[in-house]
Protein backbone atom coordinates (compact mmCIF):
# COMPACT_ATOMS: atom_id res chain seq x y z
CA UNK A 1 0.00 0.00 0.00
CA UNK A 2 2.83 2.33 0.92
CA UNK A 3 4.56 1.51 -2.37
CA UNK A 4 1.36 2.29 -4.35
CA UNK A 5 0.90 5.59 -2.55
CA UNK A 6 4.52 6.52 -3.22
CA UNK A 7 4.12 5.60 -6.92
CA UNK A 8 0.95 7.70 -7.24
CA UNK A 9 2.65 10.65 -5.57
CA UNK A 10 5.63 10.31 -7.91
CA UNK A 11 3.30 10.20 -10.97
CA UNK A 12 1.45 13.26 -9.74
CA UNK A 13 4.72 15.15 -9.34
CA UNK A 14 5.86 14.18 -12.86
CA UNK A 15 2.53 15.24 -14.39
CA UNK A 16 2.67 18.55 -12.51
CA UNK A 17 6.23 19.16 -13.68
CA UNK A 18 5.41 18.33 -17.32
CA UNK A 19 2.32 20.55 -17.32
CA UNK A 20 4.26 23.36 -15.69
CA UNK A 21 7.07 23.16 -18.24
CA UNK A 22 4.70 22.97 -21.19
CA UNK A 23 2.90 26.11 -20.05
CA UNK A 24 6.27 27.91 -19.86
CA UNK A 25 6.91 27.12 -23.52
CA UNK A 26 3.62 28.56 -24.76
CA UNK A 27 4.03 31.76 -26.67
CA UNK A 28 2.75 34.75 -24.83
CA UNK A 29 -0.48 36.07 -26.31
CA UNK A 30 0.05 39.34 -28.14
CA UNK A 31 -1.32 42.05 -25.89
CA UNK A 32 -0.45 44.93 -28.22
CA UNK A 33 -3.32 47.39 -28.50
CA UNK A 34 -4.21 48.21 -32.09
CA UNK A 35 -6.39 50.79 -33.79
CA UNK A 36 -7.75 50.41 -37.31
CA UNK A 37 -8.96 53.80 -38.53
CA UNK A 38 -11.12 53.82 -41.65
CA UNK A 39 -11.45 57.24 -43.31
CA UNK A 40 -13.84 57.41 -46.26
CA UNK A 41 -14.62 61.13 -46.29
CA UNK A 42 -12.84 64.36 -47.10
CA UNK A 43 -15.16 66.42 -44.87
CA UNK A 44 -12.75 68.55 -42.83
CA UNK A 45 -14.33 68.16 -39.39
CA UNK A 46 -14.50 64.38 -39.69
CA UNK A 47 -10.96 64.14 -41.08
CA UNK A 48 -9.69 66.24 -38.18
CA UNK A 49 -11.39 63.96 -35.65
CA UNK A 50 -10.18 60.76 -37.31
CA UNK A 51 -6.56 61.80 -37.77
CA UNK A 52 -6.34 63.70 -34.48
CA UNK A 53 -7.68 60.77 -32.47
CA UNK A 54 -5.44 58.36 -34.36
CA UNK A 55 -2.35 60.48 -33.68
CA UNK A 56 -3.23 60.67 -29.97
CA UNK A 57 -3.56 56.89 -29.80
CA UNK A 58 -0.28 56.38 -31.67
CA UNK A 59 1.44 58.67 -29.17
CA UNK A 60 0.04 56.48 -26.37
CA UNK A 61 1.74 53.44 -27.89
CA UNK A 62 -1.19 51.96 -29.79
CA UNK A 63 -0.21 50.22 -33.05
CA UNK A 64 -2.03 52.14 -35.78
CA UNK A 65 -3.29 51.32 -39.26
CA UNK A 66 -5.16 53.93 -41.30
CA UNK A 67 -7.19 52.94 -44.37
CA UNK A 68 -8.09 55.79 -46.75
CA UNK A 69 -10.76 55.00 -49.30
CA UNK A 70 -13.64 56.63 -51.21
CA UNK A 71 -13.25 60.41 -50.81
CA UNK A 72 -10.76 59.90 -47.98
CA UNK A 73 -8.00 59.27 -50.52
CA UNK A 74 -8.11 62.97 -51.44
CA UNK A 75 -6.67 63.84 -48.02
CA UNK A 76 -3.39 62.16 -49.06
CA UNK A 77 -3.16 64.05 -52.40
CA UNK A 78 -0.44 66.68 -51.96
CA UNK A 79 -1.83 68.74 -54.87
CA UNK A 80 -5.02 69.63 -52.97
CA UNK A 81 -4.17 72.71 -50.86
CA UNK A 82 -7.17 72.46 -48.51
CA UNK A 83 -5.71 69.26 -47.02
CA UNK A 84 -2.14 70.41 -46.31
CA UNK A 85 -2.74 70.56 -42.53
CA UNK A 86 -4.07 67.01 -42.59
CA UNK A 87 -1.15 65.87 -44.73
CA UNK A 88 1.19 67.06 -41.99
CA UNK A 89 -0.71 64.79 -39.59
CA UNK A 90 -0.45 61.89 -42.07
CA UNK A 91 3.32 62.45 -42.23
CA UNK A 92 3.50 62.49 -38.42
CA UNK A 93 1.54 59.24 -38.29
CA UNK A 94 3.90 57.50 -40.72
CA UNK A 95 6.99 58.91 -38.98
CA UNK A 96 5.57 57.64 -35.68
CA UNK A 97 5.29 54.08 -37.01
CA UNK A 98 1.73 53.97 -38.33
CA UNK A 99 0.82 52.26 -41.58
CA UNK A 100 -1.32 54.38 -43.88
CA UNK A 101 -2.79 52.58 -46.87
CA UNK A 102 -4.62 54.25 -49.74
CA UNK A 103 -7.28 52.43 -51.76
CA UNK A 104 -6.29 52.19 -55.44
CA UNK A 105 -9.93 52.12 -56.59
CA UNK A 106 -10.69 55.24 -54.55
CA UNK A 107 -7.65 56.91 -56.11
CA UNK A 108 -8.93 56.07 -59.59
CA UNK A 109 -12.46 57.30 -58.82
CA UNK A 110 -11.15 60.61 -57.41
CA UNK A 111 -8.38 61.25 -59.97
CA UNK A 112 -5.62 60.92 -57.38
CA UNK A 113 -2.23 59.99 -58.85
CA UNK A 114 0.24 57.93 -56.88
CA UNK A 115 3.07 60.38 -57.61
CA UNK A 116 1.09 63.10 -55.81
CA UNK A 117 0.56 61.14 -52.60
CA UNK A 118 2.11 62.35 -49.37
CA UNK A 119 5.40 60.55 -48.79
CA UNK A 120 5.05 57.33 -46.84
CA UNK A 121 1.57 56.39 -48.06
CA UNK A 122 1.20 52.78 -49.14
CA UNK A 123 -1.05 52.09 -52.12
CA UNK A 124 -2.93 48.85 -51.72
CA UNK A 125 -2.43 46.26 -54.45
CA UNK A 126 -5.00 44.13 -56.21
CA UNK A 127 -5.15 41.82 -53.19
CA UNK A 128 -5.11 44.57 -50.56
CA UNK A 129 -8.45 43.88 -48.86
CA UNK A 130 -7.77 40.27 -47.76
CA UNK A 131 -4.18 41.18 -46.83
CA UNK A 132 -5.35 44.22 -44.86
CA UNK A 133 -7.98 42.18 -43.05
CA UNK A 134 -5.52 39.46 -42.09
CA UNK A 135 -2.62 41.70 -41.07
CA UNK A 136 -4.44 44.59 -39.46
CA UNK A 137 -8.20 44.37 -39.00
CA UNK A 138 -8.74 40.90 -37.55
CA UNK A 139 -5.82 40.85 -35.10
CA UNK A 140 -6.58 40.44 -31.42
CA UNK A 141 -6.89 43.63 -29.37
CA UNK A 142 -7.88 45.73 -32.40
CA UNK A 143 -10.40 48.55 -32.14
CA UNK A 144 -12.07 49.76 -35.32
CA UNK A 145 -13.14 53.35 -35.93
CA UNK A 146 -14.73 54.68 -39.07
CA UNK A 147 -15.29 58.20 -40.30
Amino acid sequence: MKQLLLSLLMCLMIVTLVLGLSSCNKTKEDSTLRLFTHLSTDESSRVQKALGYSLNQLNLGVKLFVWLDCKGVRVADSTIPEFHNFQTILTNLVNGGATVMVCPLGMMQNDVNEINLVEGMWVGGSNCIPEMNEKYLFKSNTAYLSW
